[in-house]
């Protein structure tokens, strides 16, 4: 926009003028927020009869598929295909650890990586560790000012 400011009155009115145009788009974020959650509300509440049939159904067909008596019918193929896609069965692996897993030493004794180690510095640390007189090397306090504002509640 390009305004330029001359005076400290000039700066006084405009953060007075800003104030009211904050002020409206606060009130119109609001009202915008409110339609937004009434028409959500409005959609889920549309839908809600079919989200639960839905629910029930994939219930249904995941007891159906999981169960032993019913395993061998998804053995080849795994999956049945029907006018709407695929259902059945998926072979995986997972991993289950007991409580007393230490992957540090497992490291150590198989000589092979089992844990990730992630250093990231942290900036409030070292900052309190300055501001106690530390020297931290590749670190140092750099003095700022920022622009700020506060603004009357509408």
């Amino acid at each position: 926009m390009g305004i330029k400011i001359s005076s400290i009155k000039e700066a006084d009115d405009l953060f007075n003028r800003f104030g009211v145009i904050q002020a409206r788009i606060t009130k119109e974020k609001a009202k915008v927020k409110d339609r937004i959650a009434k028409i959500k509300a409005d959609g889920e509440a549309a839908i809600a009869a079919d989200v639960a049939e839905a629910k029930a159904l994939e219930e249904a067909l995941k007891d159906f598929c999981e169960d032993e008596d019913n395993r061998t019918l998804f053995t080849n193929p795994r999956k049945r295909k029907c006018e709407q896609g695929t259902y059945g069965l998926q072979s995986s692996t997972e991993v289950a650890t007991e409580k007393d897993f230490d992957a540090e030493a497992e490291t150590k004794r198989l000589g092979i990586e089992l844990c990730k180690r992630v250093i990231k510095p942290d900036l409030t640390l070292v900052k309190d560790a300055l501001l106690a007189g530390e020297h931290v090397r590749g670190a140092k306090l750099v003095p700022k000012e920022r622009f700020k504002y506060t603004l009357k509640e509408a």
